[in-house]
């Protein structure tokens, strides 16, 4: 086990042990309402080089502010639509728009390279002037780390909307906390732009009054998991003639909508017990899965597990000189692919719902342009892709909303996307009712693993669902 992965599980099984004594301690000391310094900034990590572009994405297709009502806020008819009278904050007032995001960094999950391709995009849109005149502020202590604690989330979301009042968040990626926040943000009609994922209520507008304030620039995780399944099938023919694949999957709020859509698109006959094998973020039995496995002659592994855990079962996998074909449904980032990662991923694969990695889209290029100026040592993967997704529909949006940079107009202005070419791949179209983007995923796999200069290449073009 490397140490990096010991140290996260005794820091999480202390986590487990504690939760109300530590989440207690993490609010009181770290928090006080409006507070500049409690707010937890996020620091460089290390990986590998990326490469320069700069290709500006094509030009917006929407009409300036939005549709016929945009700029009035809407009138309340719609599903999820407040009235304009409760959507009065604006931006723009002194030429920046502040704006927020909450990323688990520590913890289970890390996803680091979502908050840096975050700060990537804000600083290399503010070299150009902004947009429309307006300068970006995410950096300015408004990326926070909830550690993987939904308690400390919610304080972290009441900080930024209630006390420092950002326009809306973007790039969001804190899936415990999220969840737990929907009705938060569906009462006081927080704007979420881009999520990694959250509750199954989130993808749908809500009963009532309740804002229907979340877009996403791909599928839902529940989506996310019947594609990843399709894409074995259909691309790669699994289960072998015969044979049946093994569901592995972390039994968490962060990984479990991913694992009932690959569970459904599977189908009890095709998977080894029936169904997925449900593990704890802190099990390490690995070694004995694998062994039934080897006895049973399953030979094709699909895994939707976060990084720590992918890392504990490569290491049993590699223990146990146990080679099957294995698709992760989540992202394999540096830590198990890179320098001191497990040589035994190589061939892995992995699916992305937004351009591969090894494309060279107009989107792709400004993504390598800005994290190769910024953080250098960063290797762009799905993590930094999902930020990088949410900040060109929102820098879309802003474009079109001009000087009525009001939250009304906002969401006005994300309904009212139609046929728009994001330049990273989506074509998005929303509506009052749907703000689900394409669902459409590619099938990548990963070479150079255990190496510096592992990378993701395309093996099939996407696939619609």
């Amino acid at each position: 086990m490397h140490r990096s992965d010991r140290t996260f599980t005794l820091m999480l099984a202390a986590a487990i042990a504690g939760t109300a004594l530590i989440s207690a301690v993490m609010v009181a000391g770290m928090y006080v309402p409006g507070t500049k310094a409690s707010k937890h900034v996020i620091q460089v990590s290390a990986g590998s080089a990326g490469t320069a572009g700069s290709t500006a994405p094509p030009a917006a297709s929407a009409t300036p502010g939005g549709g016929p009502s945009a700029g009035s806020g809407g009138n309340g008819g719609g599903p999820g639509v407040p009235p304009s009278s409760s959507l009065t904050r604006q931006a723009c007032q002194n030429g920046v728009v502040h704006l927020g995001s909450i990323i688990t960094q520590t913890g289970p999950g890390r996803s680091i390279t979502m908050a840096h391709a975050l700060i990537a995009w804000e600083k290399s849109v503010n070299a150009q002037g902004g947009i429309n005149g307006c300068r970006i502020d995410i950096d300015g202590g408004n990326i926070l780390d909830d550690q993987g604690n939904p308690d400390l989330g919610a304080s972290q979301y009441r900080q930024l909307w209630d006390d420092d009042k950002v326009f809306a968040f973007v790039g969001e990626c804190a899936p415990l906390t999220d969840e737990q926040m929907v009705p938060y943000v569906q009462q006081n009609s927080v704007p979420l732009v881009g999520e990694c994922q959250s509750a199954t209520t989130a993808y749908s507008p809500p009963g009532g009054s309740g804002c229907f304030c979340i877009w996403v620039g791909g599928p839902t995780p529940t989506q996310n998991g019947r594609l990843g399944a399709e894409l074995m099938e259909r691309v790669q023919s699994w289960p072998a003639s015969g044979g049946q694949v093994a569901l592995v999957c972390l039994n968490d709020p962060t990984t479990i909508q991913d694992c009932q859509g690959a569970a459904a698109a599977y189908g009890g006959g095709a998977l080894w017990n029936g169904g997925p094998q449900m593990e704890q973020v802190y099990d390490n039995n690995y070694g004995q899965l694998i062994a039934q496995w080897q006895a049973a002659n399953i030979t094709h592994v699909h895994l939707v597990l976060d990084p720590g855990s992918l890392d504990r079962f490569l290491q049993a996998a590699n223990d146990a000189g146990y080679k099957p074909q294995m698709f992760n449904n989540l992202v394999i980032d540096t830590g198990t692919a890179g320098s001191g990662g497990y040589p035994n991923a190589n061939g892995m694969y992995i699916g992305t719902p937004w351009t591969p990695l090894d494309q060279n889209t107009p989107g792709m290029q400004r993504l390598r342009a800005a994290m190769s100026t910024y953080y250098p040592d960063d290797t762009i993967d799905l993590y930094a892709q999902t930020a990088w997704i949410s900040c060109l529909i929102f820098e879309h949006s802003l474009e079109q909303m001009g000087s009525n940079v009001t939250q009304a107009n906002l969401i006005n202005t994300l309904n009212s996307i139609r046929g728009w070419d994001s330049g990273l791949g989506p074509v998005e179209s929303y509506s009052p009712t749907n703000h689900v983007g394409p669902l459409e995923s590619a099938l990548m796999q990963l070479q150079g693993a255990g190496t510096s200069g592992w990378k993701l290449v395309t093996v099939h073009g996407a696939i619609a669902g």
